[in-house]
């Protein structure tokens, strides 16, 4: 089941960020762990790339900017914690890490 992060409840959250939208809204992005990153589904790309695979990463969910706060969206998965923060980062808005 989702938590307010978007994550489920056996994907622990590792790291918080604090996002500004305009000056004038906050909200957060999660990096969760995962168990599942998804493949691009496109024939023309490498299978390695094309296919889904079961292996440990992270999953960037970004809180819904304009108010409820257990709707999030993926905004992508990485391979390591280290890559997932660097993606954080350079989003549009980032503030800090909390």
């Amino acid at each position: 089941m989702p938590s307010k992060s978007g994550c489920k409840e056996e994907d622990k959250i590792v790291k918080t960020a604090l996002f500004s939208y305009a000056e004038s809204k906050e909200y957060f992005a999660y990096i969760c762990r995962a168990d599942f990153m998804p493949g691009s589904g496109d024939f023309e790309d490498e299978d390695a790339i094309a296919n889904d695979k079961e292996c440990s990463c992270f999953e960037i969910r970004l809180e819904n900017i304009p108010g409820a706060k257990d709707c999030l969206a993926s905004a992508g998965f990485a391979e390591s914690l280290e890559q997932a923060i660097r993606k954080v980062e350079s989003l549009a808005g980032f503030v800090k890490w909390l």
